[in-house]
This record gives C-alpha cells, structure tokens and sequence, in this order.
C-alpha cells in the first residue's frame, strides 16, 4: 500500500470554460515518495468531492495541503466519480 499526499489538492483559479482535471502523480524512481493528487479548476467543496474516490482508493493519507480556491464560494457540489469495474 501506498501512502499519499494531497499537497495541491484543492483548486487552481477557476476560469470559465477550464475543464476541472485531476492529476494523479506518481513517482516512479523513488519509491518512498508520496503519490500526490492535485484537483484544478475546481471551486468550494467540489475538489474534496472530486478527489474522494481517489484518496480512498490510494490508502492512508499522508497530509493534505488546501489551496484558497478551496475556501472560495461554496458550490453546492456532485459528484459521481468511480474508480475501476
């Protein structure tokens, strides 16, 4: 198992007409490193939704690091992202 680092989780600025993307990133030469998972264009509690199923599915969570767009309006978020079959 894997542990993760959400450090750039939260948003990027969101602009109009950006798709939101979530990077997974994953270092491949040193294995003690965290995989980290960065949400962008989101706004409000849509990153922490967007990224839930990925945090749940990479194990234990190392930290978690909110960008400001976290904190920006609050969007009445849904979201219905599935991992795997």
């Amino acid at each position: 198992m894997h542990a993760f680092d959400t450090a750039g989780q939260g948003c990027e600025s969101m602009a109009l007409g950006k798709p939101e993307i979530i990077e997974v990133l994953v270092p491949v030469d040193d294995p003690d490193m965290p995989i980290s998972i960065d949400a962008l264009n989101f706004e409000g509690d849509a990153c922490s939704l967007a990224t839930a199923e990925f945090e749940k599915a990479l194990g234990k969570e190392q930290s978690k690091k909110l960008k400001p767009e976290f904190r920006k309006k609050k969007v009445k978020a849904q979201r219905n992202i599935k991992l795997g079959s």
